[in-house]
């Protein structure tokens, strides 16, 4: 009779014992930015208002800087926070100017809007960017066309249009 098999069943061992060790060992994690407390929809983030945790890598999209980000829709504490929850950073582009008006809230930071406005027996429109939505929303217009709308506006003589799916 020959000598036992010692080396293959010591590999044999190892390979299982190495199996388990893999499997048993903590799944990678990642640290995400989750909402400390309930949030209001259009409340401007601060540092105090994330909290982080940690959670499976790939669960959750890439964490980004969220502070000075306004939120999108009313948040419960201990939501995850992603960028389709906050609205882009409010900024006009050159050559515009910011006038308050009512910006129907399912527009964001962002979207283009069209201003109708009567001048006269006249109807006139220009396309302009949202920087904030809901009744004390506002938009950025053109500076050849914004003291025309400034004054429709006194005169509650504005409409706000929005493409539909916006």
């Amino acid at each position: 009779m020959g000598k036992p098999p010692y080396l293959r069943w010591f590999l044999v061992g190892l390979i299982v014992v190495g199996s388990l060790a893999y499997d048993a060992r903590a799944p990678a994690t990642e640290w995400y930015p989750f909402a400390a407390r309930d949030l209001d929809a259009g409340t401007v983030l601060t540092a105090g208002d994330i909290s982080y945790r940690e959670a499976p890598s790939g669960l959750l999209p890439p964490p980004e800087d969220f502070v000075g980000r306004p939120v999108r829709l009313s948040l419960s504490q201990g939501v995850p926070l992603g960028a389709w929850l906050l609205e882009r950073t409010p900024s006009a582009p050159p050559d515009t100017w910011a006038i308050a008006l009512s910006i129907p809230s399912h527009v964001g930071v962002g979207d283009a809007v069209r201003i109708v406005w009567t001048s006269g027996l006249e109807t006139r429109f220009t396309d302009a960017v949202a920087i904030r939505s809901g009744v004390d929303g506002s938009a950025a217009v053109p500076s050849q066309v914004a003291a025309d709308v400034a004054d429709a506006l006194r005169r509650n003589q504005v409409t706000v249009l929005t493409q539909p799916g916006s």
